[in-house]
């Protein structure tokens, strides 16, 4: 016979296994989905890039790039504290125009093709490092644009002179005038000090 508390104990037990069950099935569904949903988008999108770069070797040419090689890997070798890292990378089209050769990389969307898209900008970077060429392309086929792009290779700052420097710096031209201005040319003497030392301070805020 059974007992009040096996009874009680059977009573909520059986919708907790149901319950749990629902919620394990529902888990399984939505993981499926999202799976499934990731999926259909990696295809979508690499079958997006394949057409780009597909349209991408008539847009070259018809923008006056002779196209040498497609797909072209290479292998560069950055050193962390002097020992040798091997990276390797590929790039679309290896091409060349007036003389100067190129690495050409195919972007299609929206944000890609463009270099306020941080790994666009990155990877034009490295490329312009590893490869032995004379620029970097980024073709955006959608667009049907091929802009060439160029990374400064100096020290990107510049020091400008702050502003008591600036101050010091004309004061100084300043009083080094007026001593050595004629007895009772004062008043000529400090205006053309004062024309000096305005042309100083405009130079030396305005430079990079």
């Amino acid at each position: 016979m059974n007992s009040p508390l096996a009874h009680a104990t059977q009573t909520w037990l059986v919708p907790l296994l149901l319950g749990a069950l629902l919620v394990a099935f529902a888990v399984a569904i939505a993981l499926s989905v999202r799976t499934l949903v990731r999926s259909v988008r990696a295809r979508s999108r690499a079958r997006r890039a394949l057409r780009g770069e597909r349209r991408a070797a008539s847009l070259l040419a018809a923008h006056g790039y002779r196209v040498h090689d497609a797909q072209l890997s290479v292998t560069y070798h950055p050193t962390l504290s002097g020992v040798g890292f091997a990276v390797p990378l590929r790039a679309d089209y290896l091409v060349s125009r007036r003389g100067r050769r190129y690495v050409a990389e195919v972007k299609t969307g929206a944000r890609a093709p463009s270099l306020a898209h941080a790994p666009t900008r990155r990877q034009l970077l490295e490329y312009s490092v590893a490869f032995d060429v004379q620029g970097v392309l980024l073709v955006d086929v959608e667009a049907g644009r091929v802009q060439e792009v160029r990374f400064p290779r100096g020290p990107a700052m510049r020091h400008r002179p702050g502003l008591a420097c600036v101050i010091a710096a004309v004061g100084a031209l300043t009083a080094g005038t007026l001593l050595q201005a004629p007895r009772g040319g004062y008043a000529r003497t400090l205006e053309a000090a004062f024309q000096r030392g305005r042309t100083m301070a405009i130079e030396l805020w305005s430079r990079p």
